[in-house]
């Protein structure tokens, strides 16, 4: 599946029948890559674990070249050094940004959602109609009529001088 979240988050306002009818396949899309994303970075952690322990056993049983009594603490120090450990917690590290990042992908879906709520909303109450008073509406030609004639009243005294 592809994922293209600026397009997946934009809302077309000229058609939400449309926007709703994708709304809920695209957070499903998201909340399933989310999850998958998810177990991927609790599985690359138990594996970080897994490399760091077998690495203090390992330094506690054979010692450490150089040291000549391992401490825990050293042992642990020493694990956290080695190539193999730092390999698995930068992979470790990469599948837990990548899944807060569709994690906030769902978050913005879930806003996604809100917006079209209010959007729809809005289009029942008539938000984007014209005015509804026939004397509002007066009003405003009236107050608009005034500004063309004072303005143009000062530009004919200008044109005098």
């Amino acid at each position: 599946m592809k994922y293209n979240f600026k397009e997946d988050i934009k809302i077309n306002e000229d058609n939400l029948q449309e926007e709703w009818i994708k709304q809920p396949m695209l957070f499903w899309k998201y909340s399933k890559k989310a999850k998958e994303l998810r177990a991927k970075a609790i599985k690359a952690n138990e594996k970080t674990k897994l490399i760091k322990s077998e690495l203090i056993l390992k330094a506690s049983k054979d010692g450490i070249e150089g040291i000549d009594r391992i401490s825990d603490v050293k042992a642990e120090a020493w694990a956290r050094t080695q190539q193999e450990y730092l390999q698995a917690k930068e992979e470790w590290e990469n599948a837990e940004l990548e899944a807060e990042i569709f994690d906030a992908a769902v978050y913005a879906l879930v806003q996604k959602k809100t917006a079209l709520e209010n959007l729809v909303r809005l289009t029942l109450g008539d938000y984007y109609s014209y005015p509804k008073y026939e004397e509002a509406s007066k009003e405003l030609k009236t107050k608009v009529k005034k500004a063309i004639v004072s303005s143009s009243k000062l530009s004919e005294k200008e044109e005098d001088k």
